[in-house]
């Protein structure tokens, strides 16, 4: 079976207020080598994005509750460059940049949702 043709389950917990902190969730099945942003666009989780996925911004940076180690390919140069190489240290990493291998589980804070998706934000 080719990367394409594995299907994935990404799970996202998302802030929807901070005071008192609300969450809600969200669940999408998506093809194995799509990136977290593409993910939750397509569950209707908005990321911040101000670069549309170049990477020069850190803006749609989530946290990866499970699955970083296993089932998301390391980090590459420009997101090195962007974050350094602690994401085995803060789980974090620009959902733009983070492709998906497997089942994940995505927490996105609240800052990371307020601005309205970019339109440059290219679909698979």
């Amino acid at each position: 079976m080719s990367l394409n043709q594995k299907k994935c389950v990404v799970s996202f917990e998302y802030e929807t207020s901070i005071e008192p902190v609300t969450t809600q969730n969200a669940t999408v099945e998506i093809d194995a080598g799509s990136t977290i942003v593409q993910a939750a666009y397509q569950a209707g989780v908005v990321i911040q994005q101000t670069c549309g996925g170049t990477p020069s911004c850190t803006d749609c940076k989530v946290k990866i509750v499970q699955g970083l180690n296993s089932n998301i390919a390391p980090p590459e140069g420009p997101e090195t460059r962007l974050m350094g190489n602690v994401s085995h240290m803060t789980l974090e990493r620009l959902a733009c940049q983070a492709i998906i291998l497997g089942d994940v589980s995505v927490y996105v804070p609240l800052y990371q949702r307020t601005k309205k998706q970019s339109s440059k934000l290219k679909r698979k």
